[in-house]
């Protein structure tokens, strides 16, 4: 496997600084609040190899991610690389992608629409897996009940009302 590259971005305290990894496929990696040997030890994981930081190769994509922060949300419309997940991850998280900023889908719409109705939880554990958040929205995903639920790392469910009120959609809850 090519070698993982990897930089972070200064964010605001609400995101926490972000760290990106990339190979030559696309994004394989992103984590928002986490130290960085956190990141490394699961870009290795992941992978199988381990990350070479090059701020410098990457700089175009951590521009897209700034350009996010600075509120143009298409900006982190970048290519992925899929075949790190299984293929219902990747059917889910594919779904997921098509989520738009300043709407939201539930759990239960998305298993619907990649052919598993009542497989809100299988949904749910699949976006858990999510290696790339932000790019693949995940936190755009509720539960039906309009729930802010499910969202991983450091302070999870105030990241997730976060990001969603920085992309415009106003939350109920």
């Amino acid at each position: 496997m090519s070698k993982i590259k990897y930089a972070s971005l200064s964010a605001p305290a609400w995101l926490g600084d972000i760290l990106v990894a990339q190979g030559p496929n696309g994004i394989t990696a992103v984590m928002m609040g986490d130290p960085e040997y956190r990141f490394l030890s699961y870009i290795e994981g992941l992978t199988g190899g381990e990350a070479q930081r090059d701020h410098a190769a990457l700089r175009p994509t951590m521009d897209r991610f700034q350009a996010y922060i600075d509120g143009d949300f298409a900006a982190i419309n970048i290519p992925v690389d899929w075949s790190l997940m299984t293929p219902f991850q990747r059917l889910v998280l594919k779904e997921t992608s098509l989520v738009h900023a300043g709407s939201v889908s539930t759990y239960g719409a998305i298993a619907r629409l990649v052919g598993r109705p009542g497989g809100a939880r299988a949904v749910g554990q699949a976006l858990r897996r999510n290696p790339m958040p932000m790019v693949v929205p995940c936190h755009r995903v509720i539960g039906s009940d309009g729930s802010m639920c499910g969202f991983g790392g450091k302070n999870g469910i105030d990241r997730k009302r976060a990001l969603l009120r920085h992309e415009g959609y106003l939350l109920v809850s």
